[in-house]
């Protein structure tokens, strides 16, 4: 039963979070270029979303150097690496699965339309309006994402691990369609997070961590009873189920605002000073 349960979580795109990303993390903050790249073109590959730090990675790399340039060595040998392994594994899947591939990994992301209520603000707008809406449209709910997104890349990078937890935290937050498992995805940052976060470190501020921990949990347990009577009893609770969608979408709003107001930032790699000037030699 357990591998059975293991199994699950793999196909549901569990395995890779927990594995590929961290590594190409580690290896990045260790200063090994080559391995970062060559682990983020593979992450990219299986699964689209982490595209989204390649912002921040690439201003992260040698970012204590004093440059009148963006265009450094590290920097331009860890986006051909990386692209390179993607555009290689592209062209082999492609050149086996033709089209089909290009469309049901990358390109159905662009115009998905899911009409399965889900945590997402937007499942009910959907619901209401499958058949009517265009790509563009589909295409503009992406501009929130962007928005905060790119405005945590340009602000954070240089803390790129909780750079990489509040991006993947408001990917979520504002996605078109919110699954359990996407939780996942920021909470695995959580014990790297809270290790300099005043909400963990300072007694008189966890109590707020144990009441958001609480509320959220509460808020999804609300919601799982509500999609409950939906899912298995067929009784019409759309209006319902949407309102604790958008209190699901405040609190977690609300939480990211905690974790970013109390961080302790931190300017440099979270590495040793012999990591950081091997960072410079790769």
């Amino acid at each position: 039963a357990e591998d059975g349960i293991r199994d699950a979580q793999e196909s549901r795109g569990l395995g890779d979070v927990y594995k590929r990303q961290v590594l190409f993390l580690y290896h990045l903050i260790k200063g090994n270029i080559t391995r970062s790249a060559l682990f983020y073109g593979l992450v990219v590959h299986f699964k689209i979303y982490p595209i989204l730090y390649s912002l921040p990675i690439y201003f992260f790399i040698d970012h204590q150097r004093k440059a009148s340039t963006i265009f450094l060595r590290n920097r331009i040998k860890f986006a051909a690496l990386s692209a390179s392994v993607f555009i290689v594994l592209f062209i082999i899947f492609y050149a086996k699965f033709g089209s089909v591939f290009l469309n049901e990994t990358y390109l159905y992301h662009l115009s998905r339309k899911d009409n399965r209520h889900n945590f997402s603000i937007f499942f009910y707008f959907i619901y209401l309006n499958y058949d009517q809406i265009s790509p563009i449209i589909s295409i503009l709910a992406f501009l929130p994402q962007v928005i905060v997104i790119g405005t945590a890349g340009i602000k954070l990078y240089k803390d790129i691990i909780f750079c990489v937890f509040v991006q993947t935290f408001a990917f979520v937050i504002f996605n078109k369609v919110v699954t359990a498992q996407y939780f996942v995805w920021y909470l695995i940052y959580l014990p790297l997070i809270l290790a300099r976060s005043n909400l963990f470190t300072d007694a008189k501020k966890r109590w707020l961590l144990i009441y958001c921990a609480a509320i959220w949990l509460a808020v999804e347990f609300l919601w799982m009873m509500v999609a409950f009577q939906l899912e298995f009893k067929g009784v019409n609770v759309f209006l319902e189920l949407w309102g604790i969608n958008i209190l699901f979408f405040l609190v977690n709003c609300g939480i990211l605002w905690l974790f970013i107001t109390n961080h302790h930032y931190s300017a440099a790699a979270p590495a040793s000073a012999p990591t950081q000037k091997k960072l410079h030699k790769d």
